[in-house]
C-alpha cells in the first residue's frame, strides 16, 4: 500500500429507520506507523492497523446514530461521496469519521 492516509468503510443498517447507512474512517498514516512500531509484528498489514485503529471511534459513533455495522473494507484514496464535505466527527487522535445515510429502496 502507499504511503497516503486509509480510509476504512463500514457498511451499516439503521436500527430504528433500516436505511443503508456508510460510516467512513479517515485513519492518518502516522497513526498506522505508531502502531506498527508499538506492536512490532509483521504479520499485521497497513488495511489491518487501519481496521483495529477505526474500530472503536467507528463502533462509537455508529451507536450513537442507531446503527450497527454489517461489512469492513479499506480504500486507498478518499471515496467520492467525502470530496468537499466536512467531517461529521473528529476525534482527538486525527481520524475524521463521516456518516452517510441513503434513503431506503
Amino acid at each position: 500500500m502507499n504511503t497516503s492516509d486509509i480510509y476504512v468503510r463500514y457498511e451499516a443498517c439503521g436500527i430504528e429507520e433500516h436505511k443503508p447507512l456508510r460510516l467512513f474512517a479517515r485513519v492518518p498514516r502516522a497513526k498506522i506507523r505508531e502502531f506498527q512500531q508499538a506492536s512490532d509484528d509483521p504479520s499485521f498489514s497497513d488495511e489491518d492497523i487501519a481496521k483495529i485503529l477505526a474500530t472503536r471511534p467507528a463502533e462509537n459513533h455508529l451507536c450513537q446514530l442507531h446503527a450497527s455495522w454489517i461489512g469492513i473494507s479499506c480504500l486507498e484514496t478518499p471515496p467520492i461521496e467525502l470530496q468537499e464535505r466536512e467531517p461529521d466527527f473528529k476525534e482527538t487522535d486525527g481520524m475524521e469519521l463521516w456518516a452517510i445515510k441513503e434513503k431506503a429502496a
